[in-house]
């Protein structure tokens, strides 16, 4: 008898979790009648002239509104997707003009619309989102909800620095901050390493002088909760910015000029990055 009971009570809470698995799940992957990014509004306008560079219906892609108009931003806009497909984007993307186009680059959850392709919209002057096409008759559940990357190009004088993206300033282009960079005394060691935690902070700055390395504590201890910190020495001449490129296997610092010259001596300079965790690599190597 007390078999039996136990036996019925099982087959209870056992179909009691799958009624609630399944209502999770269902609710999880449920088809939505909105597949257009946030803060699309129904009064935008197709850009016709908007030529398209980029489709891709993928699963996994993060979340990112920008501009791309060098090929620095490129380079750093391709580690956010650092999957297989990340050399064909590189040069899908490379073939450009960027001398005479800018790139507008969207990528979003679309719920279980795949959508077969994408339309630039315009919101107003120098506000630009994107609607997916072929998503009127989504289904009404999937095994895992669609992501959309969509790049299309225009003449660079219809983005102007003031461009908004669906209303919003648009993201970085890379997944990596510049956090500080300086001018240092010459004959300080080549090095990176991740400086997340305060044993491996110590240790980079290290033979720094003692006022570069108060800098670079304060910076790394200012970074969000969430954020991994990488620093630098590296050598240039006359730099004044720099940016770290991701990809699968490397985390490469490169340190740009706005007046690239010749030095018969390199200059010396440490930089600072942070990163969210979520978009750093596995098993890339540093520097």
């Amino acid at each position: 008898m007390g078999s039996t009971t136990s036996n019925r009570f099982g087959i209870v809470v056992a179909l009691l979790v799958g009624l609630l698995a399944g209502g999770y799940l269902g609710a999880l992957f449920a088809s939505s009648a909105d597949s257009d990014p946030p803060r699309r509004t129904s009064t935008a306008r197709d850009v016709e002239h908007a030529e398209p560079v980029v489709f891709e219906s993928d699963r996994g892609l993060p979340d990112v509104h920008t501009i791309l108009r060098s090929q620095a931003d490129i380079d750093q806009f391709v580690g956010r997707f650092p999957g297989d497909g990340a050399g064909r984007l590189a040069d899908q993307l490379s073939r450009r003009d960027l001398g005479t186009e800018a790139l507008l680059a969207f990528s979003w959850g679309a719920g279980c619309s795949p959508g077969d392709g994408a339309k630039l919209t315009t919101q107003g002057t120098a506000d630009y989102s994107v609607r997916l096409t072929g998503a009127d008759n989504p289904p009404p559940e999937c095994a895992a909800p669609w992501d959309i990357l969509a790049v299309f190009a225009l003449p660079k004088d219809e983005v102007p620095a003031n461009t908004r993206l669906g209303g919003d300033r648009p993201d970085p282009p890379g997944p990596a901050t510049l956090a500080h960079i300086e001018r240092i005394t010459l004959g300080a060691a080549l090095r990176g390493a991740e400086v997340s935690q305060p044993d491996q902070l110590a240790a980079f700055t290290a033979g720094l002088d003692a006022t570069v390395a108060h800098r670079v504590n304060s910076v790394v201890s200012q970074r969000a909760a969430r954020d991994r910190a990488f620093a630098f020495v590296l050598t240039g001449c006359h730099n004044d910015g720099a940016y770290l490129a991701f990809s699968a296997e490397r985390l490469r610092p490169v340190l740009t000029a706005t007046e690239p010259v010749v030095c018969v001596v390199p200059d010396y300079y440490v930089a600072v990055f942070t990163a969210p965790a979520a978009s750093v690599p596995v098993r890339a190597t540093i520097g």
